[in-house]
């Protein structure tokens, strides 16, 4: 049995689910950080949205080769969940609930 890790497209997959979970993990960070936290919003983020995605971040950590799958149960996509990162970061209440429901 071949583990799909070891073939190229399983690379390619293994390495968008890092990509989404970087991205999950700390781009509401680092966007926050970059726009000073102060700029203007595209979309308000309930505070129950962000600690919702916060715990969406941890089980693609915990589990980063199922990332799409986590992602469809979760009725949602990469590129929504990314668009939703961006929401967040921009939002400082709800970069702070999502950074509180991670722990860190």
């Amino acid at each position: 049995m071949h583990s799909t890790i070891t073939t190229p497209a399983g690379r390619l997959r293994r390495a968008g689910s890092a990509l989404l979970l970087g991205l999950g993990l700390a781009l509401p960070l680092g966007l926050v950080a970059c726009t000073g936290g102060g700029g203007a919003t595209s979309a308000a983020v309930s505070a129950s949205a962000a600690q919702d995605a916060a715990a969406l971040a941890k089980k693609i950590q915990a589990r980063p080769a199922a990332a799409d799958q986590i992602l469809q149960e979760a009725g949602t996509d990469r590129a929504a969940f990314e668009a939703l990162l961006y929401d967040i970061a921009q939002d400082p209440a709800a970069s702070a609930a999502y950074t509180a429901a991670l722990g860190r």
